[in-house]
């Protein structure tokens, strides 16, 4: 996923590109969102990884986030649910990685919690 970003940057084309050729057999989406901060941070000492793992990183932080609004009227419950999540350890192996499950499972759970307001 990282070079696949790097290469799409470089290129500065919407298709993503591995080795020169397109590349569809992952979505899209990661790919648009790490490019800005791909350019803005490539540039600095270690920002090439660093700026490639901010999307995972930026994808729990709001996932946190999103958590809070669901408990917002039970607080313990809140810190309860962030307990369970920063011990699991697949939870935290995802966010050293540069890969988009992390954005799936925050745009998954963010549309569930939509979905949970929307209801009448």
């Amino acid at each position: 996923t990282a070079l696949i970003v790097k290469e799409t940057a470089q290129s500065s084309s919407f298709v993503l590109t591995y080795n020169g050729k397109p590349y569809f057999t992952d979505p899209p989406l990661y790919t648009w969102i790490s490019i800005p901060f791909y350019k803005i941070l490539s540039n600095l000492p270690g920002g090439d990884t660093f700026a490639l793992r901010l999307v995972s990183i930026l994808s729990y932080i709001f996932l946190l986030l999103c958590l809070s609004f669901l408990y917002e009227e039970n607080f313990s419950s809140y810190l309860l649910g962030i307990l369970v999540l920063l011990s699991s350890y697949r939870f935290l192996a995802f966010i050293t990685q540069i890969d988009f499950e992390p954005l799936f499972v925050f745009l998954t759970f963010w549309l569930f919690l939509l979905l949970l307001t929307l209801r009448v």
